[in-house]
């Protein structure tokens, strides 16, 4: 039985800063999980928060949502800005080595599958 709404809004509520530490094994979120397969419902409505995030403090799940929010983006204009943005995640003095590596990755993908 799929959970209602008031269901998943409690579990992102529960949600602690360590429940998104990729280096925990203890709080695996799935791949990519049900907090990224909700918020990409909402398509068009959670893309500003992710990307205040990302600048804020980029954790490698961030820059993962980055990824897929380029991969179904085919303005130019926009896929720059979230090309941009992976651009500031391998610099980013916040950032995690992870989250570094990540976004290298993915611009190396993203710029050799345009």
């Amino acid at each position: 039985m799929p959970r209602t709404f008031g269901q998943i809004l409690d579990g992102f509520a529960a949600l602690k800063p360590e429940d998104f530490d990729y280096m925990r094994t203890d709080s695996d979120l799935g791949s990519p999980g049900p907090l990224v397969h909700t918020l990409e419902r909402m398509r068009g409505h959670y893309e500003s928060e992710l990307v205040e995030s990302v600048r804020r403090r980029p954790t490698p799940l961030a820059v993962w949502m980055v990824n897929r929010v380029l991969n179904a983006t085919r303005a130019p204009e926009q896929r720059q800005i979230y090309l941009d943005l992976l651009r500031i995640v391998a610099e980013h003095p916040t950032a995690s080595d992870k989250a570094q590596e990540e976004a290298r990755r993915f611009i190396e993908h993203q710029t050799h599958a345009a």
